[in-house]
C-alpha cells in the first residue's frame, strides 16, 4: 500500500494511487486467482489496494487478513453470468477510494513492471474491441482509468432487456466506457488473438490472447477462466482442460524466471 524512500535524509512515504478490483466466481476449478495476484504483486510498486467481490466457488481465506485486501460479498440476486458480473464491478469499484483504478480479472496475468504508470496523460488504457455505429468498444478483462472519469458508471450489459443471455458488443459488460471516455483521452493496447501465432509468450495452440503495447506485452488472458465448459471446444487444438495446465505452467515459469533475476 505504500513505501518508504529516503531523499537527503528525510524519509518519505509513498502510497499507492491505485485499486485492483476483480469479481472472482467459481476459482476452484482453474486455481488461476493466485496467479493475477502475484503477478500484481510482482510488477507494482508500491503494493495496490485490491477489492475482491467474492461471487462463490472460490477459497479466499487467506487474503482476507491482508491489510490492502477487502473482500465483498456478491450482491443477493438472481443473476448469473455477465449480469451477475456487472453487478458486481458496480459494487466494488463504487468502493475505490485511491485516483486511479484498474479492472483486472482473475485470469489475467500482468508481464510489465510500470503497467500502473500507462495513464500517464490518458484517462483509459483498453484494447478495443470493436466499432459498433462508429462508436469503440473495449475490452473489460484489463483495462486501467482515472477513477474519476468513470464514476458512477453502470457496468451491467443491456439496458432494459437484463436477462441471461447473449449480449451484443454495444451492450456487453462495459459498454459504457467508450461512451463516457472520447477516443483521444484512451490509451490503445493492442489485443492478440494467440491462435494467430503472433503472441509473445504462447502460440497458436493456445485458445487466448495477450495484449501489447507497441509490441511489448502488458498482461497474458486464459479466457473463460471461471466457466471454463464454456469455452469453445474447437478442431486441431487440445481440450481447455489440457490449455489450461500448459497455460499456468507457461505463466509460472515467466513468473519464476523474473523472480530469478
Amino acid at each position: 500500500m505504500y513505501r518508504q524512500l529516503s531523499i537527503f535524509g528525510f524519509i518519505v512515504v509513498v502510497k499507492s494511487n491505485i485499486t485492483i478490483c476483480s469479481v472472482v466466481y467459481n476459482d476452484r476449478a482453474t486455481n488461476l486467482f493466485d496467479l493475477m495476484v502475484r503477478s500484481v504483486i510482482k510488477y507494482t510498486e508500491p503494493q495496490p489496494k485490491f477489492i475482491i467481490c467474492d461471487n462463490g466457488g472460490n477459497d479466499l481465506e487467506k487474503y482476507k487478513s491482508l491489510k490492502n485486501f477487502t473482500i465483498v460479498s456478491g450482491s443477493i440476486t438472481k443473476s448469473k453470468g455477465s449480469l451477475q458480473h456487472g453487478e458486481s464491478l458496480n459494487k466494488i469499484v463504487s468502493l475505490v477510494e485511491t485516483q486511479n483504478t484498474a479492472i483486472i480479472e482473475r485470469d489475467c496475468v500482468l508481464l510489465y513492471k510500470g503497467w500502473d504508470q500507462l495513464l500517464s496523460n490518458y484517462k483509459l488504457v483498453a484494447a478495443k474491441k470493436g466499432i459498433y455505429k462508429e462508436l469503440s468498444y473495449y475490452h473489460i478483462f484489463f483495462t486501467i482509468f482515472t477513477t474519476e472519469a468513470l464514476k458512477g458508471i453502470d457496468f451491467r450489459p443491456g439496458t432494459n432487456n437484463r436477462t441471461n443471455r447473449n449480449y451484443k458488443l454495444h451492450e456487453d459488460v462495459g459498454a459504457k466506457m467508450g461512451e463516457l471516455v472520447p477516443p483521444s483521452q484512451i490509451k490503445l493496447l493492442d489485443f492478440i488473438d494467440c491462435k494467430s501465432n503472433k503472441g509473445n509468450f504462447f502460440n497458436n495452440s493456445f485458445q487466448s490472447d495477450e495484449l501489447h503495447l507497441d509490441g511489448t506485452p502488458i498482461c497474458c488472458h486464459f479466457g473463460r477462466g471461471s466457466n471454463l465448459s464454456g469455452k469453445a471446444i474447437r478442431h486441431g487444438f487440445e481440450h481447455p482442460q489440457k490449455q489450461l495446465i500448459k497455460w499456468k505452467e507457461k505463466v509460472e515459469s515467466l513468473l519464476g524466471k523474473e523472480e530469478e533475476k
